[in-house]
């Protein structure tokens, strides 16, 4: 707004109003809101200061109108305006053809030029100071040739070539440009421009853990064993098992060292470039915990690291320009996993052309054993009996059964376990081996180092059939298993007889293992086996016992089982008998031949009369004597009736012994027990001689 002081219309200081023209409204000159008499637009701009008016216009740039700058104005006033100013550059064009145009050195205007020659020539690269036609610039190699064709008109070049084929380094054609080889059996190696072929193909050496050439190159695994695996603490305390489920079985193994060898020379692709990487893996197969990658091998070798030893020995040439030599890798695993746990090995030749080739043995457990299982507090005793009887003497029979008793189990399952984890023996008893796995026994868990467990069993049974047991030093023996049998426990010794033979008597043989054939003095009465030898028939009876027809001498009564008085026989002094029988039903025989088993039943003893055997046919009435010989005729009571001793002896492999009945004796309806047969009387003098079996052949 202009101030007007004075005027026709208004007194000193009035404010003034001004109009365009004649015709036009006044109006204030300036006004805030750009609607007075005074108005702008762009790029011109005015401002109201109250008492003056600024007017201004802005600086043009790209995207504004405005004023030019004067550095503006220098850069466009520089610009040619056309062609005539440029250098060499002609009004019109008349007389000056075959001329080129082109950007000039400064990139501020176009200009032409001079064309050096009408005929293109190239040059081979920058460097090149000479132009020259293509045909002069192109050199044929060996085998190669370079031809101009179509001259003096759509001429182009020709390059043509081949290899030269030979045998044995004579050419057999040249040039040939396709080699085709047909038939097995064929290498090829190309080196420097040349290629060799072989025919036949050349053989090398295996690759490494493979026997895909001439040799063996697998290795062998570390030697592990199906065990099954305890439950740490927590994963890592103090080992690791990962996805393992504690009480299955896996691959375990209890040596340190560990060895993996080729053992023969495997093949190297050469002697610059192959490597040999070796990891040992944490339980999840992928994380190192130990990892090992050689140097290029380029002989023998035998470096260390990270615990992991890698060696190269028999370093030589193979075939063909390959090498070939013996990878031996070596560890503690202890230097890897204190605690042992699960891991897993990879070894990898990195054979250049050849390709990677693998070996692994994956998944597998570590087991340092840190505590021995030991065990404590073994007991046996009796449950119940089932008796039988033999010459008075009680005998624990098949059937008979025991309590066994473990009062304290420590350190199972450190930190693997087999499956049997204790075994019982008590061989003495003739009762079958308990083989416990820890699910039979009281407090036992998977967990590691499981301790303060106990076993118990109330009918362990007697089942050993034809087995005898006299001891006074009897027990049974407990152990616990691991990679190795711990510490033995035994129990308290006990005195017992156990004897389980039933006898397999018949009409021609004797076994001594029962008394179903023995007789009474009397020769018709049969015997009874629970009666005391020194109160029962005429107090002389000799006594049976396992296989064994003996001379009674030992004092029963302390040894169990008391179920009832045992008998005492220490005190025997005299000839000890037995009375039995032999028949053949219905068929007469005048001789026969017995076969023998025992101890003591020689020539010698006999003649000395530690062991008397007789023959009757009479009931007893009158005995033959087989230790004396027959001298002829028919037999009296007390003759001899041996015959044939040179070649029925007893000092031979079988003890056999022939007799005879004499002249006109024979078996027969009224003889022996049961008629047809004869009655047989042993008389032993003393514990020398002890008879195991008899038979008889007719």
């Amino acid at each position: 707004m202009v101030r007007v002081r004075g005027g026709a219309s208004g007194g000193a200081g009035a404010d003034v109003k001004v109009a365009v023209d004649s015709s036009a409204s006044g109006d204030y000159l300036g006004a805030a809101s750009n609607d007075g008499a005074l108005r702008s637009s762009a790029p011109l701009s005015y401002t109201d200061g109250g008492d003056y008016v600024t007017i201004g216009i802005t600086l043009a740039d790209t995207s504004t109108d405005g004023y030019l700058s004067s550095t503006d104005w220098d850069t466009f006033n520089d610009k040619p305006e056309d062609f005539v100013s440029l250098t060499d550059t002609p009004a019109n064009f008349t007389g000056d053809s075959l001329k080129g145009v082109r950007v000039n050195v400064g990139e501020t205007a176009l200009e032409f030029y001079s064309i050096v020659d009408t005929d293109e020539k190239v040059k081979v690269s920058s460097n090149d100071t000479t132009a020259d036609y293509l045909i002069n610039q192109l050199t044929a190699g060996t085998n190669i040739s370079v031809t101009e064709t179509g001259d003096g008109g759509d001429e182009s070049v020709t390059i043509a070539g081949g290899v030269t084929t030979q045998d044995e380094g004579s050419a057999v054609e040249t040039p040939a440009t396709i080699l085709n080889f047909i038939g097995a059996d064929v290498f090829v190696v190309s080196s420097g421009g040349k290629t060799n072929v072989y025919v036949p193909a050349p053989s090398w050496v295996s690759h490494f853990d493979t026997s895909d050439g001439t040799n063996d190159c697998e290795l062998s695994d570390h030697s592990v064993s199906n065990r099954l695996i305890a439950d740490p603490t927590s994963e890592g305390t103090p080992f690791k098992i990962g996805s393992w489920t504690a009480g299955t079985s896996h691959s375990a193994h209890r040596t340190n060292a560990h060895t993996y060898t080729t053992t023969n020379t495997c093949s190297f692709f050469n002697n610059t470039s192959t490597t040999i990487e070796v990891n040992v893996y944490d339980v999840d197969g992928t994380t190192p915990l130990a990892t090992h990658t050689t140097a290029a091998i380029t002989g023998n070798t035998n470096v260390t690291v990270d615990n992991i030893t890698i060696a190269v020995t028999s370093f030589a040439s193979d075939t063909v320009g390959k090498y070939k030599g013996i990878i031996t890798v070596t560890f503690n695993i202890d230097d890897v996993i204190a605690n042992g746990g699960r891991y897993s090995v990879e070894t990898i030749h990195h054979n250049s052309d050849d390709g990677d080739f693998t070996y692994s043995q994956d998944d597998i457990f570590s087991d340092i054993e840190p505590n021995v299982a030991a065990l404590t507090g073994v007991t046996i005793s009796e449950n119940s009996s089932s008796t039988v009887q033999k010459s008075g003497v009680y005998y624990y029979d098949t059937g008979s059964t025991f309590n066994i008793g473990i009062s304290d189990i420590d350190y199972l399952n450190g930190n693997t376990y087999p499956t049997t984890q204790v075994q019982i023996v008590g061989t003495e008893y003739g009762l079958p081996t308990l083989s416990l796995q820890g699910s039979d026994l009281t407090g036992w868990t998977t967990k590691w180092d499981s301790d303060n467990d106990s076993y118990s069993k109330a009918n362990w049974t007697i089942n050993s059939s034809n087995f005898y047991s006299l001891t006074t030093t009897g027990n049974v023996t407990a152990t616990p298993i691991d990679w190795a049998a711990g510490s033995s426990q035994v129990s308290s010794n006990a005195s017992f007889a156990v004897d389980t033979y039933n006898g397999s008597n018949s009409d021609t043989t004797e076994s001594f293992q029962d008394e179903s054939k023995r007789l009474k003095v009397d020769l018709s009465t049969s015997w009874d086996k629970t009666q005391d030898l020194t109160s029962y028939d005429d107090n002389n009876g000799a006594q049976i016992a396992g296989t064994n027809l003996m001379y009674p001498e030992t004092d029963y009564s302390a040894y169990e089982p008391d179920s009832g008085s045992q008998p005492d026989y220490s005190a025997v002094s005299n000839d000890r008998t037995w009375y039995s029988y032999y028949r053949d039903n219905n068929v007469a025989h005048s001789n026969g031949i017995f076969t023998l088993t025992g101890t003591g039943l020689t020539e010698a003893n006999m003649t000395a009369d530690k062991f008397i055997v007789e023959i009757s046919l009479d009931s007893g009435s009158t005995w033959y004597n087989m230790n004396e010989d027959y001298t002829g005729g028919s037999l009296s009571d007390g003759d001899g009736c041996r015959t044939d001793k040179a070649t029925y002896t007893l000092d031979a492999g079988t003890k056999r012994w022939k007799f005879t009945l004499g002249t006109g004796g024979t078996t027969g309806s009224g003889t022996g027990y049961n008629n047809w047969g004869i009655d047989i009387k042993i008389t032993l003098a003393d514990n020398t001689s002890k008879f195991n079996l008899m038979n008889i052949d007719w």
